[in-house]
């Protein structure tokens, strides 16, 4: 499945057809008293772009009664992010915060079960299963703007732009099956991002910025830095003239799959 830019940028919940409505939490939500944190919010995704070897390696690391069974190659992801407890609740909680309905486990079926509330009842409205469960967590990925393209890989970036800054704000937050803390860039830390854009953006500031999802958060970012190069550009061309310069470059997405 894939979601289309125009939807992803509105900033609603988006249709999986056959689970439920995957979001792009608001920045309130990660607030450290009102919302989750940013540490959990970055854990949540380093748990959903872990592939099989890495979520292994977690439950090893964290000494989990039973992970040594897990090195099994007809295990996939799901499989052993969903047969331990302690990672299957961790799961749960993840997808259940990047889903709007309920998210609970069915152990006879193994899959995750999505209910809505309708005419004061539970509905089954979708299933999380060892079939699907890779591309929901890539779609739910794209909704935080990590994986913008059509790769099977978790993590993957189709502009250059989304994959440095996704590769160095992410390269200072130690994993939590990490026991080594990582280099720390406190330049590209979310707060700083926010922080820097709220002062160049000429409507987004502190009071308001944390109206906007993660998705539109970077996108204006992306952007900003694109206008702010555009410019740059233009300025050196109406002094030093030149014939690459084209002024209709500025209009050139800063997506190329999308």
């Amino acid at each position: 499945m894939r979601f289309d830019y125009f939807d992803m940028l509105s900033g609603e919940p988006l249709l999986y057809d056959g689970v439920g409505h995957l979001r792009s939490p608001y920045l309130r939500e990660l607030r450290p008293t009102s919302g989750i944190g940013h540490g959990v919010y970055n854990f949540y995704l380093n748990f959903l772009s872990w592939d099989k070897d890495a979520i292994v390696k977690y439950n090893s690391l964290s000494k989990f009664k039973g992970a040594e069974k897990l090195n099994n190659e007809k295990l996939n992801a799901f499989d052993v992010s969903t047969l331990l407890t302690q990672t299957r609740e961790l799961c749960q909680a993840v997808l259940s915060f990047f889903i709007v309905e309920n998210v609970s486990w069915d152990q006879s079926k193994r899959s995750f079960i999505i209910t809505a509330e309708y005419q004061e009842r539970e509905v089954v409205v979708g299933v999380i299963n060892r079939k699907n469960y890779d591309d929901v967590r890539k779609q739910i990925l794209k909704l935080n703007f990590i994986g913008l393209n059509d790769s099977d890989e978790p993590v993957q970036h189709s502009s250059e732009e989304s994959k440095a800054l996704w590769e160095r704000v992410q390269k200072h937050l130690a994993e939590q099956s990490k026991r080594a803390p990582s280099k720390d860039e406190p330049e590209y830390h979310l707060c700083n991002i926010i922080s820097k854009l709220c002062a160049v953006h000429p409507s987004y500031n502190l009071l308001n910025i944390y109206d906007l999802t993660v998705f539109q958060l970077y996108d204006s970012f992306f952007q900003i830095g694109y206008l702010r190069s555009a410019n740059l550009s233009e300025k050196i061309f109406s002094n030093h003239g030149g014939e690459k310069f084209k002024f209709e470059d500025w209009l050139k997405p800063i997506l190329n799959k999308i």
